[in-house]
């Protein structure tokens, strides 16, 4: 019966007559006649374990092999321990290989190594003892160690060091494995500190191609009414070669009546888009791994790209594109991304994608952010109402306390702006007095910045002219004068720029270029240039030139030159 001819779903027998042949077949039993570590690495429903079931059906068969099929989710649950999750593997693989070694006494009578080590030890002094044959251990479902408590990169280390071995040790060479699951290669050793899984042959499985899913119009020749070649390439229209996808549609067709290539987009409808639909296992399968994976918006926002046929190049170092990858919702195609089949698209629709994308950190929902803003603009109406109407000492106090209880260079400058601001004299001369209290490096520390509010620059002309005694060859000092260049006119600029200049050739002993410097400082005030001139004349004879120069510049600033 055609019914029974079509597979939905879990694994193929070797022997069903509806398995389609793929270059993978062949590829992986090449692999593993040769010796070779593998790897089966895709998403659900691919036919990964009917791969696995068949070349192993055929390994055994041609007697070069010796295979054993471990699946991981018969090794417990979530909560297993170390101790028992690798127990269970030997134990399965001891059964399996029908070995004479009792693989419990074995394991207890070795309790003294950790998990780890008594799995590795047990291939090499057991498996390849007792046996002489050629072995490959397919590991199925690997995918399901991801939900251990325990971390398994101890695991495939193990079996990355059995590979390395056989470079010293010739029995290894007789132990292959393959790995079966939904996972990239980058799942399986997690710890960046340690050395990636980066051995074995990525054997790639490719969905069903119209020239290999031929075998399936057999199973659909049974509709005396219908071309089954037009009928398959309607179904092939839609599923694009997905296998599980395929067989449920053809599956579906046939129990129809009266179906034709045409009625075959009303089974589409009823078994994808309808409102049960959301219940099929592949499509949910797809959802939920998008929806509950960490980078939910990243993968959304790569695959509205897609979606949209913008050029996506296939990068298998991106770990982004490889979990899209295995959620089966994208493929790729000579070099680029694409949506994988015409039902994923219309399932998977624009709509969809603007529904399920979470927002980007920085947006809120606007009502939400619309009753924000009303209470901050309520709050800082408030605050402003009481603020005006408090007394101008109160402000003075609050500000020049907040100003104290700080070390922070913008909070200070902050408050002393707002005591310039209240526009009273002895509160002008408060902040002067807090500013040339503290330390010099601390006052360079309030300059030290760009975009210094316009409250704030009103402090400059209050302390300038009062720093002359402060003025001393110092790094602080230095400092101190650049950030104050930052916001005065030109002209005071470069009054600055020469007697900053004037001191770096004063440190390299270049009197004359400090000198003159100092004296172009003096030039560019112009009001006091011509009393000021030849400042150098007043200084005490036979005085060492460093020091004049030094009081030169002193002198400058005390007769007001340089003030702003």
């Amino acid at each position: 019966m055609a019914e029974q001819f079509f597979v939905a779903g879990g694994t193929l027998a070797p022997d069903v007559p509806s398995y389609v042949t793929r270059p993978a077949d062949e590829e992986l039993y090449q692999h593993i006649l040769a010796g070779e570590f593998c790897y089966v690495l895709t998403s659900r429903q691919m036919g990964k374990s009917s791969l696995m079931v068949r070349t192993a059906k055929r390994l055994q068969e041609s007697g070069q092999v010796k295979p054993i099929i471990i699946d991981l989710t018969k090794s417990g649950t979530a909560q297993v321990t170390p101790e028992q999750w690798y127990l269970m593997l030997v134990k399965q693989i001891a059964n399996g290989l029908r070995l004479k070694t009792n693989p419990l006494t074995w394991w207890q009578e070795n309790q003294v190594l950790d998990p780890v080590t008594r799995f590795s030890d047990f291939l090499r002094e057991v498996v390849l003892t007792e046996l002489t044959a050629s072995i490959v251990i397919f590991i199925d479902e690997i995918d399901s160690t991801l939900s251990l408590d325990f971390s398994v990169d101890d695991f495939f280390a193990a079996i990355r060091a059995v590979h390395n071995a056989r470079a010293t040790d010739e029995a290894y060479k007789r132990l292959t494995f393959v790995l079966v699951g939904v996972a990239s290669p980058s799942d399986l050793i997690k710890d960046n500190k340690r050395t990636p899984f980066n051995i074995g042959k990525g054997v790639i499985l490719t969905d069903f191609d119209p020239t290999n899913a031929t075998v399936l119009q057999s199973g659909l020749s049974d509709l005396a009414t219908a071309d089954s070649a037009a009928i398959l390439a309607r179904v092939y229209y839609w599923t694009n070669g997905h296998p599980y996808l395929t067989q449920k549609l053809c599956q579906e067709v046939f129990t129809a009546k009266n179906v034709n290539s045409q009625a075959v987009d009303e089974v589409v409808e009823r078994l994808f888009f309808s409102e049960q639909a959301r219940k099929e296992t592949n499509l949910q399968f797809v959802r939920d791994r998008l929806m509950h994976d960490a980078q939910k918006r990243k993968l959304l926002l790569l695959y509205r790209d897609i979606y949209r046929d913008k050029q996506v190049r296939d990068d298998e170092r991106s770990l982004a594109q490889n979990q899209l990858k295995l959620t089966g919702l994208v493929k790729a195609n000579q070099g680029q991304l694409q949506v994988r089949n015409e039902i994923y698209r219309r399932v998977f629709n624009a709509a969809w994608l603007k529904e399920n994308t979470p927002p980007a950190p920085w947006q809120r929902p606007v009502v939400i952010l619309s009753l924000v803003v009303m209470l901050l603009l309520g709050v800082s109406g408030y605050l402003l109402y009481q603020q005006l109407n408090q007394p101008a000492n109160v402000l003075a106090d609050t500000y020049i306390k907040d100003f104290k209880e700080t070390t922070d260079p913008t909070l200070r400058l902050n408050n002393l702006a707002k005591l310039i601001s209240l526009n009273e004299s002895p509160y002008r001369q408060k902040a002067q007095t807090l500013f040339l209290n503290l330390p010099p490096a601390e006052q360079a520390d309030l300059f030290d910045k760009t975009n210094l509010p316009d409250q704030a620059k009103q402090l400059i002309p209050l302390v300038y002219p009062q720093i002359y005694n402060r003025l001393l060859d110092t790094p602080a000092n230095n400092r101190l004068l650049i950030g104050i260049q930052q916001y005065t006119p030109v002209t005071q600029t470069m009054e600055l720029e020469n007697w900053l200049q004037g001191r770096k050739y004063l440190t390299h002993s270049q009197y004359i270029e400090a000198e003159e410097a100092y004296d172009m400082a003096i030039n560019f005030d112009k009001k006091n240039s011509t009393a000021n001139a030849d400042t150098s004349k007043q200084l005490p004879e036979g005085q060492d030139k460093a020091p004049k120069m030094e009081a030169n510049a002193l002198l400058y600033v005390e007769r007001g030159i340089a003030r702003l």
